[in-house]
């Protein structure tokens, strides 16, 4: 690997060529993060086989149902409930992560129906929460304060989230929230509608949007069938879709987008001869699919990409398997992670270290798995009701019925939490495309910053780091004339912030 690094202090100002950060903290209830790939930041408990992963507290205000955990900090925000009264017995409670003291417990409003408070996501110190009951049941959309539980606003218009559908975030923290029929940027200053955009969504549970850098990816369909659409998150102008790719129909399911840009649609109809992963490529005015591999039929849930780029799903046995993201073929499985009922419905997060964390649910069959980054089953237990699983830093958490609240102790990762989105015109790289030999411009206005440079192919694999002391507008040139022809990312992280950009060498 050849390794030539040029750092020269230039007064320029270079704008960024499609770049952008994604902040990998579990920040959204499914999905882990606004591009909801379920990779996080954090690391979360490593036992050895046999071994037991470590509490730091269990108990909390039972439950007859659970939802999805969120983190954000040292916060733990739960949605539990009784079905009898969802009414009056649907609390959103925060309690300390690490040590279980509850903070504080509210209802949400009443406006229109009697539905349940739950809690959509958490970012920024906000914690978002509704009582929609799907496209039928619209509601408003809450902002609390995460300290403590106030109202900060109720959005201006309504919207139909379905149960285990959530709002994801731009880069600027607003929020895109959308359903059947519509899509929604909501400021997140004081709850206004910046636009909204009509489109063809599913029957539930499938609607959600997942944010790419400026753009939204969402299902799509027609009377002919299932597609991906993308829309402009700037002014939420339709931008184009993809070919169709199943019949219309129920999708309860929504899309997932790598840390590089690729689009994963999980196609679900309960069907062997449909139900199926597709993986996309946006190519700026159309998209172009790399493969298709099919899955078992899990509504409700998420799929997974890995820290080196693999691509996490459900095989038809129901068992996890770990798909090269180049080609969509088989690299490892797991155990079956199901009664084998046919109802999986399945959460997982996946640590900066590899390490993946399962919460399967095959009712009344509920089950908290840890694999391996190779699927080699770790640790694994039946828990009454589970529903998610989530990562902050050092801890993980899980939401389950009765009082069954437990947060495990995880491992320090000096990045957890503090990753920022960058200023405008952060990194360029040029030219690009490049015949390998390339520039890296950091226009950072930092000075004596520690930082690395790698370079990763498409199938995750570092073919170039360097580690430096950044300074004031920082030039670096990059070769990599010794690698295949192809799209590379180049992945700069310095002062707390991660960025990535892309590079074609032909």
């Amino acid at each position: 690997m050849k390794k030539q690094v040029y750092i020269s202090i230039i007064f320029l100002v270079f704008m960024g060529l499609n770049t952008y950060s994604q902040s990998l903290d579990w920040n959204v209830a499914t999905g882990g993060n606004s591009g909801r790939n379920g990779l996080s930041w954090a690391l979360g408990p490593l036992v050895e086989p046999g071994g037991e992963p470590e509490l730091y507290w269990e108990g909390g205000e039972p439950a007859g149902v659970a939802h999805y955990p969120v983190i954000e900090g040292d916060n733990l925000i739960v949605t539990r409930r009784w079905p009898s009264n969802t009414q009056e017995e649907a609390w959103i409670i925060n309690y300390n992560v690490y040590t279980g003291e509850e903070r504080w417990k509210i209802l949400l409003p009443v406006d229109t129906y009697h539905n349940y408070s739950k809690v959509s996501a958490v970012n920024e110190g906000v914690v978002y929460a509704n009582r929609s009951g799907g496209t039928t049941e619209p509601e408003f959309l809450y902002a609390l304060d995460i300290e403590t539980g106030d109202i900060i606003w109720k959005s201006e218009d309504t919207y139909g989230e379905h149960a285990t559908e959530t709002v994801v975030f731009t880069q600027n923290g607003d929020i895109i929230a959308a359903d059947d029929e519509r899509l929604l940027r909501i400021n997140k200053i004081d709850g206004t509608t910046i636009w909204e955009m009509p489109r063809g969504g599913s029957s539930s549970d499938g609607n959600a949007v997942s944010v790419f850098a400026d753009r939204g990816y969402f299902w799509d369909q027609n009377s002919m069938g299932m597609y991906v659409s993308v829309c402009d998150l700037e002014n939420g102008e339709f931008l184009y879709s993809s070919e169709i790719i199943g019949s219309p129909g129920f999708q309860q399911t929504g899309l997932m987008v790598g840390p590089d840009g690729t689009v994963y649609a999980p196609l679900l109809r309960g069907n062997d001869e449909m139900d199926s992963l597709h993986a996309f490529i946006d190519k700026g005015d159309h998209f172009q699919q790399k493969w298709s591999y099919p899955i078992a039929w899990a509504g409700w849930g998420n799929h997974g990409v890995g820290p080196d780029g693999s691509v996490y799903t459900y095989s038809r046995n129901e068992e996890v398997v770990q798909l090269n993201p180049e080609t969509g073929d088989v690299l490892n499985t797991s155990v079956v992670v199901s009664a084998n009922n046919g109802f999986l419905s399945a959460q997982m997060a996946i640590g900066d270290d590899g390490l993946v964390y399962l919460s399967a649910q095959d009712w009344p069959f509920h089950k908290l798995y840890i694999f391996t980054q190779d699927l080699e089953l770790l640790w694994g237990e039946e828990i009454n009701g589970l529903k998610g699983v989530a990562l902050g830093d050092s801890v993980m958490a899980i939401n389950g019925k009765s009082n069954i609240i437990r947060a495990y102790k995880g491992r320090p990762n000096p990045g957890v939490g503090i990753f920022e989105l960058p200023e405008e015109g952060s990194l360029s790289v040029y030219p690009n495309p490049s015949d390998g030999m390339f520039t890296i411009a950091l226009n950072q206005d930092q000075k004596n910053c520690e930082a690395r440079i790698d370079v990763i192919n498409v199938v995750g694999q570092t073919v170039y780091s360097s580690e430096f002391t950044a300074t004031y507008q920082t030039h670096l040139l990059i070769d990599i004339t010794d690698q295949n022809d192809g799209l590379y990312f180049v992945r700069y992280f310095a002062n707390n912030k991660y960025h990535i950009n892309k590079i074609i060498k032909q």
